[in-house]
């Protein structure tokens, strides 16, 4: 990053030449939450802009880990109606991006929609299930008459951000039913009862 202007009390900001004049001495201080050039002289103000730190219009900056902090996963409808075919899109990098960093702490932050899920086996299903899946960014999906579930994550980093990332998992169940298992714990095609993983109903 760097100070488009050195010699002004304001300038915005901007990517540049490492040897430019306001592309180096930037310090970050957690404490105070100030990112700032000239040896803490210069903050990044709430405009994304760069002004002298005692002007009172400092930005507290804090910075998020590009993994998850907390993820987790529910059964989203997303249709019912007549029997149909229909497209569609999820990516396989997010997906499996998220479901490996997962598995490597299963116990730190995944549930199932607010059901906590933090033994090994329970995990394993569900990630192997996910993993599995063809590696191409489009599904094609036909549908019998009713309501359609889709499995989608919900990862929150810890600044409190959150995305949705779907996957290409999809259940029907029988008219006024909701699925109860985790992808790939279901026992029959009525997606009522489960393997050994939580009931969600």
């Amino acid at each position: 990053m760097d100070r488009g202007d050195c010699h002004s009390s304001y300038s915005s900001a901007r990517l540049s030449e490492c040897g430019h004049c306001g592309a180096y001495n930037w310090q970050f201080n957690p404490s105070t939450g100030r990112l700032a050039e000239d040896w803490s002289s210069n903050c990044v103000d709430r405009n994304g802009g760069i002004r002298h730190c005692g002007d009172g219009q400092v930005e507290w900056i804090s910075f998020c880990r590009s993994d998850a902090h907390t993820v987790t996963g529910e059964w989203m409808l997303v249709g019912e109606g007549i029997p149909t075919t229909q497209t569609f899109t999820y990516s396989v990098a997010s997906t499996q991006s998220l479901t490996k960093s997962q598995s490597k702490s299963h116990s730190n932050g995944f549930s199932f929609k607010g059901i906590s899920a933090s033994t090994e086996s329970t995990m394993s299903s569900q990630l192997s299930h996910t993993l599995g899946m063809s590696a191409s960014d489009e599904c094609q999906v036909t549908f019998a008459e009713g309501s359609r579930y889709r499995w989608v994550f919900l990862a929150t980093d810890e600044c409190g951000h959150e995305t949705m990332v779907p996957t290409c998992t999809f259940v029907q169940p029988d008219k006024g039913k909701l699925p109860c298992c985790v992808p790939g714990d279901f026992i029959d095609g009525k997606y009522q009862i489960c393997k050994s993983g939580p009931s969600l109903c």
